[in-house]
């Protein structure tokens, strides 16, 4: 709230004009977190911060309401992580209609939205708890295609595209693609075995973790990409850790390359002037240019064919993939 106060105006008298706030969380369900809070606050497990009403779901309409200062029309809602992509871009995006395509490494778990439907939570807004903005559209495509009647198998957001339409009471969004991608690895891991789920952003944070010994450092995987040789033969039948199509749901994860890979123990610090730090260095190039190829090759071949089915011409992208 710093940042939106002036002299003239506290926090409170700022809040009091908020019609909105959304909230949200690619690895929690928010409300469930906030309830265990006051108990993970107490052993040190988090900042004492996380309790702030100006942090928690309920806020700040319960800040304002114990100030005397309550605000009808201020609310907060939770909103599911691929959806929270969709919005932030559509709403900077300067046109009116078009193609949204989310490629995020790890959304929201289908477990909390079938929960969450059950129990008819309201304030949590995901694609099957708002049918009056999202929508399915008469070819939506979904993979895998039974994925509600698995049972002991759970499943996150991995790659989602809509068509969305500004109308006067809001923006519509029409479904045309989804695929989740199973929890391979038990979610207590660090960030949740991220790395291990079949997605093209994790995909790709496992290469940057070979290299530069980090999940996150995606961006540097492709500002390394360039410095590969480029191949000379089609690529398209070379794909090192990419095969398939996303678009007929025929894509796979070679993850069993990265096991026991080449300098799997070293890392880009290890390349110094030395003759053997200059081939690691070449190895590592080689290794993020290929990525980055599997990644551009599958990536066009499936926005091709969205474009294709839907007949859009404005496209956006976003996510962790974009």
């Amino acid at each position: 709230m710093d940042a939106l106060t002036t002299e003239d105006e506290s926090p409170e008298e700022i809040a009091s004009r908020v019609k909105l706030v959304v909230a949200n969380n690619h690895h929690f369900r928010i409300l469930p977190f906030e309830q265990r809070l006051p108990f993970q606050v107490s052993m040190n497990y988090v900042p004492s911060s996380y309790l702030s009403p100006w942090n928690l779901i309920g806020s700040p309409v319960r800040y304002l309401q114990q100030s005397e200062m309550y605000a009808p029309e201020a609310t907060k809602v939770e909103l599911s992580h691929h959806l929270a992509h969709a919005f932030s871009a559509v709403f900077a995006c300067p046109f009116d209609r078009g193609l949204v395509v989310i490629m995020d490494g790890m959304g929201d778990s289908l477990d909390d939205w079938l929960a969450a439907r059950c129990r008819d939570e309201r304030h949590y807004f995901c694609e099957s708890s708002c049918p009056l903005f999202v929508r399915d559209a008469p070819d939506f495509r979904e993979f895998p295609k039974d994925v509600g009647h698995r049972p002991g198998i759970s499943f996150r957001e991995a790659e989602t595209a809509y068509v969305f339409e500004r109308r006067h009471d809001g923006v519509h969004f029409s479904r045309v693609y989804k695929r989740w991608t199973p929890e391979n690895a038990p979610s207590e891991l660090a960030n949740h075995s991220f790395e291990e789920m079949d997605s093209i952003g994790a995909m790709y944070s496992r290469v940057s973790a070979l290299i530069f010994k980090d999940w996150n450092n995606c961006g540097k995987v492709m500002g390394l990409a360039p410095y590969g040789q480029k191949e000379s033969d089609s690529f398209e039948d070379k794909r090192l850790f990419i095969h398939g199509h996303l678009y007929d749901g025929s894509i796979e994860m070679d993850t069993g390359r990265m096991i026991g890979m080449t300098h799997s123990s070293k890392s880009m610090a290890d390349c110094d002037d030395t003759s053997e730090g200059k081939r690691l260095r070449h190895y590592f190039e080689q290794l993020a240019h290929r990525m980055q190829r599997d990644l551009e090759v599958t990536v066009a071949d499936f926005i091709s064919n969205l474009i294709d089915q839907t007949g859009e011409q404005n496209l956006i992208l976003a996510g962790g993939s974009h």
